[in-house]
């Protein structure tokens, strides 16, 4: 190798280590509870530093700090995205982030993720704890399809395991869900050797999470404000997601947002989804950003006394 050739090896490697070195001293000042920020500000940090902040409401708007029903988080989310605009609002904050990434890959706010903490004595090595983190999440999607008239299907779908797809490892899971009423077709109909009828005409959910090495995201311990805070555990975040994948002939009667709910409600402690701003046409705008788990759906948004209305 020439002299500037390895040079240039030497200067990639101190970027990394000064990278993953800034990421885990990032997460430790991030641990502590702080009062003045949103639940989901507070829990989403955890993972990744987000391009946007909290917006103020003014008091007595009950969407802060708090856990709302779905139908409340619906209207919530149709105040917020409607044209009298807040302060701090979420559309130049999360534009800007857009801008700043244009041409690159989607900025972390854009994307779905699926978070967890995974218990590190349970799982020692980072991999087991992903295959645990799909296999935790295929189980609420499979708890959470009856709820929406949905029946789960084993049929072509792929139990919690490791893949690897160019040379990039995953833990992976899949499961199909169905009601020929609502647009589902009946699994055991599909031709098993066509891709259109298994990829697109199938209604099925996907759960991936990219493998990262125990050295580059290390375990760590728990917030103390979140349930066994304090116990060390892998962080599980970035490229990682639920995906539902819905054909065109379901799309106006099963309803992705709710999908979501129903799962969130059956993940366990310190599991969340958080979904990103999608253009909806009944509220003629984006929806805000939102963080989910099993006790709600959570805004970023925080009351203070001075807030007013654009």
């Amino acid at each position: 190798m020439n002299r500037k050739l390895l040079t240039a090896a030497l200067l990639a490697g101190v970027v990394c280590l000064n990278g993953c070195t800034s990421m885990s001293e990032y997460r430790e000042k991030r641990k502590a509870d702080d009062d003045s920020i949103s639940y989901a500000m507070n829990g989403t940090r955890q993972f990744w530093e987000p391009q946007f902040q909290d917006t103020s409401v003014p008091k007595g708007v009950n969407v802060s700090n708090s856990t709302l029903g779905w139908d409340v988080g619906m209207s919530t989310a149709a105040w917020l995205a409607g044209p009298r605009g807040l302060p701090g609002s979420f559309g130049l904050d999360l534009g800007m982030s857009i801008l700043k990434d244009l041409g690159k890959e989607k900025p972390l706010d854009m994307q779905p993720h699926l978070m967890a903490y995974v218990d590190a004595t349970k799982s020692p090595k980072r991999e087991d704890a992903e295959i645990e983190a799909v296999s935790q999440a295929r189980q609420a999607v499979i708890k959470a399809l009856p709820a929406l008239d949905l029946t789960p299907n084993d049929l072509h779908a792929a139990k919690p395991m490791k893949v690897e797809v160019f040379w990039v490892q995953s833990a992976y899971g899949t499961i199909g869900f169905e009601n020929e009423a609502l647009g589902c077709p009946k699994i055991a109909t599909l031709d098993p050797n066509s891709t259109e009828d298994i990829l697109r005409r199938r209604c099925w959910a996907e759960i991936s999470i990219r493998h990262a090495d125990d050295s580059d995201i290390p375990a760590t311990s728990v917030p103390k404000w979140l349930k066994d805070g304090g116990r060390m555990a892998w962080p599980i975040a970035l490229k990682s997601s639920i995906v539902f994948h819905i054909p065109e002939a379901a799309k106006d009667k099963v309803d992705e947002d709710k999908l979501f709910v129903a799962t969130s409600r059956n993940l366990p402690e310190n599991y969340w989804i958080y979904l990103q701003p999608k253009y909806r046409k009944e509220l003629k705008g984006k929806t805000p950003p939102v963080l989910l788990d099993n006790k709600g759906a959570h805004f970023f948004v925080v009351e203070k006394k001075d807030a007013q209305m654009k």
